[in-house]
């Protein structure tokens, strides 16, 4: 790519082509430099992002088939797509093979004048003649994109005409072919409808800096509402597994989880320090894993309302988080357990093991009740006053246009970061210098671990089930990871 220290010659270590872990040896397949069909190397501009997609049929209209096996292969089968972002060009790949890591050359590849920031596909729409893509833009700018047939959806919000800002982050609303959220640099959220045209919102009038929802007047028209949610950048965004709630990551330090049909703000996690830069949510939606400027990652309890454990093990800053959907329990012995993996900008990928039930309880907790339960006896809960200027107050109000109807009030729950005494820390599985670059993006396919840095992306070839002892595969990706203990089930049972 032409980075100083990735230079043959220039003195530094060369990257190990393997580690080791308890489940067994991981070992690097490949890496992804260039596009090969441009056949010309990408000049990054900033963090490379990648996405993943399975189409929905088994069929090519072309009557070509992609099996398990590879080309040629008889049995039907969904074919999986990636694409990651590298300065103003984005590759879409697609697996022939994934456990051998054998992807296509002669898929398409997008350029534009403005670099992407944040890429998203839907798997609700995905299919093999067709995928949308959305796409944001450092400009603010965001793409429908179908890259297949290499033509545009939607455009929406030029000039810009809803919102400014660089785009940081873009989900789909799961189960949904339409809509989507994407989260500007500017503090907003935009909940946009593929169907409609862009229409700009009147400007807000008032000045409390509270939390608050405007809609379109017109249902043709987008946004669908704006969210004003901080005054500082929304780094981060994800849906849970059930599309319920939005987990939201912010750089003034708060991690915030919305009840999205209501439009309605549950609860605000404090960082130990610094602001949030990337979250995930646990398989069974029971956990957000978060990581940032305090150099951790941080496991939080959603329905319970407290850190379960910090994470040490980068020496920078956590560029990005993600769970293992296709690793269970790892010990036997007990029942609720998560395998994650994270990247830095000291160029590691980390990978940790966390069992409930293992980890050690701190003596103090100083921090909420479960969400389904009320403050403690004889203490208020943790909400923020309206004066309080670290954090936009959770009033949910919806404003229609300049002269909004009164609406119903409601706060969420603020939980301040505890001590270091208070809370369990964890010490990295294994953790392994990845790249030459600073890390910018992870993920955890069924035979492959992803790991990218600016304008590379490597695929290691995950270790073998015969390999590991004492691991239990999961045979549905999307189920949860185990079964809750009784104990820990009293106070998961609902997030209200």
């Amino acid at each position: 790519i032409g980075y100083p220290s990735s230079q043959p010659g220039s003195g530094v270590k060369p990257i190990r082509s393997t580690f080791k872990d308890i489940e067994g040896q991981y070992r690097l397949r490949d890496e992804i430099s260039y596009h090969p069909k441009m056949r010309k190397v990408f000049r990054p501009t900033g963090p490379t992002r990648i996405s993943f997609v399975w189409t929905n049929d088994d069929v090519d209209e072309a009557g070509g088939r992609v099996g398990p096996k590879g080309k040629g292969d008889a049995t039907s089968s969904p074919v999986q797509y990636f694409a990651f972002n590298v300065g103003e060009s984005m590759p879409l790949h697609r697996f022939i093979d994934e456990k051998e890591a054998e992807y296509s050359d002669k898929d398409a590849s997008m350029t534009f004048r403005v670099p992407p920031t944040a890429q998203a596909f839907n798997p609700s729409t995905a299919t093999r003649s067709s995928l949308d893509l959305a796409i944001g833009f450092e400009s603010g700018d965001i793409l429908v994109y179908e890259p297949l047939g290499k033509s545009y959806t939607s455009y929406f919000n030029r000039e810009p005409r809803m919102n400014t800002g660089k785009v940081h982050d873009i989900a789909w609303l799961p189960n949904s072919k339409n809509l989507f959220v994407a989260a500007f640099g500017n503090g907003c959220l935009l909940v946009l409808d593929k169907e409609r045209e862009d229409f700009p919102l009147p400007a807000r009038t008032d000045a409390t800096g509270e939390f608050c929802v405007m809609h379109s007047r017109q249902a043709k028209n987008n946004p669908v509402s704006k969210w004003y949610v901080s005054d500082k950048a929304l780094t981060a965004l994800s849906f849970s597994p059930d599309g319920t709630y939005l987990a939201v990551a912010g750089q003034d330090g708060y991690l915030r989880v919305f009840d999205f049909a209501e439009e309605r703000l549950i609860v605000s996690f404090r960082s130990y320090f610094g602001g949030f830069r990337c979250l995930a949510w646990s398989p069974d939606g029971k956990c957000i894993a978060t990581g940032g400027e305090d150099d951790l990652v941080t496991l939080f309890s959603v329905a319970e309302r407290r850190v379960l454990a910090r994470c040490a093990g980068h020496q920078s800053w956590v560029a990005a988080v993600a769970f293992d959907r296709f690793t269970g329990t790892m010990d036997p012995r007990f029942q609720t357990s998560y395998r994650f993996g994270s990247v830095g900008e000291d160029a590691r990928v980390i990978l940790w093991d966390y069992a409930h039930e293992a980890v050690r309880r701190p003596r103090v907790l100083s921090q909420a009740a479960p969400m389904s339960a009320g403050p403690p006896a004889g203490r208020p809960a943790q909400t923020t006053s309206p004066d309080d200027p670290r954090h936009r107050v959770a009033t949910a109000r919806t404003l229609a246009g300049p002269d909004p109807a009164p609406a119903s009030v409601s706060r969420g729950i603020i939980v301040e970061a505890p001590g270091r005494s208070a809370v369990s820390t964890l010490q990295p599985t294994v953790s392994h210098r990845a790249h030459h670059e600073p890390c910018s993006d992870i993920a955890f396919l069924e035979h492959l671990l992803v790991t990218c840095s600016w304008g590379k992306v490597k695929l290691w070839a995950r270790p073998e089930p015969s390999q590991a002892a004492g691991v239990t595969p999961l045979t549905n990706p999307s189920a949860p990871l185990s079964t809750p203990s009784t104990s820990a089930s009293k106070t998961t049972d609902a997030i209200q």
